[in-house]
């Protein structure tokens, strides 16, 4: 992942690049997002498909989430570098 000193120049083929991370940061969460569905819709116990998410899917959630966050915030900044 580009850091803010990698897009301090805010060229736009630096903001095409984050736009091509984040759009696969956000698969990613789909796709953890549509496993975990997966999840829940297998087990007709409510608690034991709890324990399985959070057991095997959540960490790997979290740190999607964290990814796109981190990528949105870099995308934006360097926008705003390209657009000054």
């Amino acid at each position: 992942m580009l850091t803010d000193c990698a897009i301090n120049e805010g060229n736009e083929s630096q903001v095409d690049i984050l736009f091509e991370q984040l759009q696969k940061a956000l698969d990613e969460e789909d796709r953890i997002i549509t496993k975990m569905d997966e999840v829940f819709d297998s087990f007709p116990i409510r608690e034991e498909a709890d324990r399985i998410v959070s057991k095997r899917w959540s960490r790997l959630m979290n740190k999607a989430v964290e990814e796109v966050d981190d990528l949105i915030y870099f995308w934006l900044s360097a926008m705003k570098k390209v657009e000054v």
